[in-house]
């Protein structure tokens, strides 16, 4: 009865954070001197200096997304203090830091806050922030933000693992720098490592896997990777797709079995969530789910015995389902271009990425930096294997119609309405006709 107690206590919270909080638009200036004591970002009020001001002083505006500063891990707020206090003494104390945070999609967040003052009040803008993936492409079309081409650190770049860079890429241009990661992999209670994760090993051992199956809006980004993994073609540029009938055919197969088989609860299609099911994993009622790896750091910071594994796949290719924070230059302006990029290439260092990585239980974007993770809370060789062939939410590039099609073919074949073969032809035949 304890351990249950103690089970549901780790849900609430970590269901709390996987929900998130608005925290309240706030303002803060970090100064430059480097031995005033720390104050948390969060507090309203300047933080006052005594030095007169460098005539060649440069000033930095940055506006911080709140999911990245939680409230309830003041070790965060304090270790993103260090960091900007130390970039400032690294550049001889004249930047000026003016250093906001902000709720991200809510009315008066980061993102409608940029579009609505880009044309009437493009001097209130930040020149640096971090924005999500789903956001960049409105956010390159709108003017927004700009290429990073020639300003961030080769270095740096050439870092990062080749799935993640794709976040930030528009038309061959660098528009936006993977920093956190955020991947769904499989999450089961053991403690043992299981080795294969192909569908065959899947459905012989007779393995319920439960994933947020709808979606109101476009396809099932689970279903289009499996379908990507088995040969599948990529969205076309406006949109259409040209369908691999084999590879359609192969995941539809698994979902077939797996559905004759009773390895899909009745009430997975309805699912729209992680948050759905993720009470019942917690307290081990269900014994494997898909997850972030945010919450999989989270449950192993709390003692669980979860174990990490790619998502089943035709072949066993060891993948996961890409998104996460990405830097974006907000400003016109050269110089302060190259100040923002200064500042990501600061912040990008090796050691400081794996330490606020580690601090806010997300994943660095740099392979060396997730090299560094504690080995004794997550497992690194796995999640670097993941992280190299993870798949962004290319799903989300088809248009309305081809999503829907495909989406309401998988549902069709997972509640048992169609066999994948019907299911095959009805999508193939739907889209010819569009």
């Amino acid at each position: 009865m304890f351990l249950k107690t103690v089970k549901i206590v780790v849900w609430i919270l970590i269901l709390a954070a996987c929900n998130g909080q608005n925290t309240p638009q706030t303002r803060t200036t970090i100064p430059t001197t480097p031995t005033l004591t720390p104050t948390p970002i969060a507090q309203p009020s300047a933080i006052p200096t005594t030095e007169a001001t460098p005539a060649n002083e440069r000033n930095l505006v940055i506006w911080w997304p709140d999911a990245l500063s939680p409230n309830d891990r003041a070790e965060v707020t304090e270790l993103l203090n260090q960091q900007i206090r130390d970039f400032s003494v690294s550049e001889n104390d004249q930047v000026n830091l003016t250093f906001r945070l902000k709720r991200y999609s809510d009315v008066g967040g980061i993102i409608s806050t940029l579009r609505a003052a880009n044309g009437v009040a493009p001097g209130a803008l930040p020149d640096l922030t971090l924005i999500r993936r789903e956001d960049l492409l409105s956010a390159i079309q709108s003017g927004l933000v700009y290429p990073l081409e020639g300003l961030v650190s080769f270095g740096v770049i050439n870092g990062i693992y080749d799935s993640a860079l794709e976040l930030g890429q528009y038309q061959d241009q660098l528009y936006a720098l993977p920093y956190m990661q955020e991947i769904q992999i499989v999450a089961y209670h053991d403690t043992e490592t299981i080795a294969g994760w192909t569908f065959d090993d899947v459905l012989t051992r007779e393995q319920v896997i439960v994933f947020p199956a709808r979606r109101v809006n476009g396809v099932n980004r689970l279903f289009f990777a499996q379908y990507l993994a088995a040969g599948g073609t990529l969205p076309l540029s406006d949109g259409s797709i040209e369908i691999n009938r084999q590879a359609l055919l192969d995941v539809l197969s698994y979902y077939e079995a797996a559905y004759q088989q009773g390895l899909i609860p009745d009430d997975m299609p309805n699912y729209t969530t992680v948050s759905d099911y993720l009470p019942a994993f917690i307290l081990e009622e269900l014994d494997t789910a898909v997850i972030s790896t945010t919450t999989y750091f989270d449950l192993r910071s709390s003692g669980e015995s979860v174990m990490v594994a790619p998502l089943p796949t035709r072949d066993g290719d060891p993948i996961g389902l890409l998104n996460g924070w990405l830097w974006v230059i907000t400003t016109s302006n050269t110089e302060q271009q190259e100040l923002a990029a200064s500042f990501i290439n600061w912040m990008m260092d090796i050691q400081r990425q794996t330490d606020f990585a580690s601090a806010v239980h997300m994943l660095p974007s740099q392979r060396s930096a997730l090299q560094r993770l504690d080995r004794s809370v997550v497992d690194v060789s796995r999640l670097d294997s993941i992280s190299e062939g993870a798949f962004p939410p290319y799903g989300d590039l088809l248009n309305g119609s081809v999503a829907r099609v495909l989406q309401n073919g998988f549902i069709s074949v997972i509640n048992g309405e169609s066999s994948a073969e019907d299911a095959v032809q009805d999508i193939i035949d739907q889209l010819n006709t569009e």
